[in-house]
This record gives structure tokens, C-alpha cells and sequence, in this order.
């Protein structure tokens, strides 16, 4: 007789380690499929100048509008 496998475990906080564009992207999409996301980042702020906010190609834009970002906030992120 074979013993059946465990239930994987369920899975309610994340750690995600950089607030860089695929951190946040990553983050995004996480907690819009209901997880706790708790992000560090190793600046103190985002920075521009350092950077936060880079500049997205069509392709990225698209990619975080269906992450579930809004308008404004991927201009705000792409806008360099």
C-alpha cells in the first residue's frame, strides 16, 4: 500500500529582497493573488537618480498594466 503525499504547504507571506521593477512587479502580482508581500530594499528611499522608476519599453508597459498597475502609475514608473 502506498502512503499518500502530504498536502503542500499553503503558502500567506512572501519575502520579496529588491524594490527594482521586477521586485515591485513581482510583489504586484503576488498580493493581486492574495498573499502578504512585505518587500525590502537596501536604499533607505527610492531614488530616481540610483534607478527606481527606469525608463519601460511598450512591452513592459503592457506587461505591468496586466499585473493590474493603473495608467498613471506606469507613466510614473517609466517616465525616466
Amino acid at each position: 500500500m502506498t502512503t499518500p503525499a502530504p498536502d503542500p504547504p499553503q503558502i500567506k507571506n512572501v519575502i520579496v529582497v529588491g524594490a527594482g521593477i521586477a521586485g515591485l512587479a513581482v510583489a504586484n502580482a503576488l498580493q493581486l493573488k492574495g498573499l502578504n508581500v512585505t518587500v525590502y530594499e537596501r536604499a533607505g528611499q527610492l531614488n530616481r537618480q540610483r534607478g527606481a522608476g527606469t525608463g519601460l519599453s511598450p512591452n513592459g508597459q503592457r506587461c505591468l498594466h496586466a499585473l493590474g498597475f493603473s495608467h498613471d502609475m506606469i507613466l510614473d514608473i517609466s517616465t525616466p
